[in-house]
C-alpha cells in the first residue's frame, strides 16, 4: 500500500471509532436523562445505568476479542467488532424504548445503530437499519398504546426520516 493510502486508512479509522465513541456517549446521555442522574450523584444512582455499562462491557471484550479473531477471515477482522457493535446498540436501544415507554427523548436513539452501520458498513447499509429501526419504532409505539396519536405518528416520522438521512450522510461520506 502506498504511503497516502495508509494514511488515509488510518484517518477513516479514527473517524469511525470517534463516531462510535461519541454515539455511544448520546446514548449514556440519554439514559442518564431517563434515570435523572446529577453530577456528583452517589454510586447507587451511576450504577442504574446497568444497560450502557453492559454495552460498554460488550464493546470492551469485542474489540479485545477481535485481536484474536483476527486471523479468521469470516467477515474480514476489521468489521466483526462493527457488526457486534451494530447488534448490540439496536437491541439495547430497542429495550430501553420498551422499558422506557412515553420518555420521548429516547427514541432519538434510533440513530445511533444506524449511523454506526453507515460509517462501518456504507451508506445502503446504514438506511436499511435506519429504515428497520423506523419500522421498529412504529411497531413499538403501536404495541404500547395500541394506537398511533398524531402527536406520536409525526414525531417517529420525523424520527426515523432524520436517522435515514443521517445514515445516507454518513454512508456517503465514509464512502467517499
Amino acid at each position: 500500500m502506498r504511503e497516502w493510502e495508509e494514511k488515509r486508512a488510518e484517518e477513516l479509522a479514527e473517524y469511525i471509532l470517534v463516531t462510535q465513541i461519541v454515539s455511544l456517549l448520546l446514548f449514556l446521555m440519554i439514559m442518564a436523562s431517563f434515570f435523572n442522574v446529577k453530577l456528583g450523584s452517589n454510586l447507587k444512582d451511576i450504577f442504574r445505568l446497568y444497560p450502557f455499562w453492559l454495552l460498554l462491557a460488550f464493546c470492551v471484550s469485542f474489540y479485545i476479542f477481535r485481536q484474536h479473531f483476527s486471523r479468521t477471515a469470516f467477515f474480514g477482522a476489521n468489521k466483526i467488532d462493527e457488526i457486534l457493535l451494530v447488534v448490540i446498540t439496536l437491541s439495547l436501544t430497542f429495550g430501553f424504548l420498551w422499558y422506557s415507554k412515553d420518555f420521548f427523548a429516547a427514541k432519538i436513539l434510533i440513530i445511533i445503530p444506524a449511523i454506526i452501520a453507515a460509517t462501518a458498513f456504507g451508506r445502503y447499509v446504514g438506511i436499511g437499519v435506519a429504515v428497520i429501526s423506523g419500522a421498529l419504532l412504529f411497531l413499538f409505539d403501536y404495541e404500547m398504546m395500541r394506537a398511533l396519536p398524531d402527536r406520536v405518528f409525526q414525531t417517529d416520522l420525523i424520527i426515523s426520516s432524520v436517522a435515514v438521512f443521517s445514515a445516507w450522510i454518513m454512508g456517503g461520506l465514509m464512502e467517499i
